[in-house]
């Protein structure tokens, strides 16, 4: 086995063992909505659509939500949730 670099010398904060922070500027916050939901007006208008059809009892297509890991899935989801309630009252 090689030898293992003794973190105290990188000169990077550590969290422990050879376990080092870095600058990261990714930081997910599964489900958090963001300040402004960006380029999703599409697939809002998609979903308001589908509502409308179903609430006159038509068929609607299925809206299907699709992107990037940390593209805001999870946050379109919520927010077609709320649409969904905001007309059921």
């Amino acid at each position: 086995m090689g030898q293992v670099p003794d973190p105290a010398r990188s000169g990077l904060p550590t969290l422990g063992f050879c376990v080092q922070l870095r600058q990261n500027p990714f930081s997910p916050g599964a489900g958090l909505r963001p300040a402004v939901l960006v380029a999703r007006d599409g697939e809002l208008q998609d979903w308001s659509v589908a509502l409308q059809r179903l609430e006159n009892a038509r068929p609607a297509k299925s809206v299907v939500l699709h992107g990037l890991r940390d593209k805001g899935r999870t946050v379109m989801l919520g927010e077609c949730h709320l649409m969904a309630e905001e007309r059921d009252e």
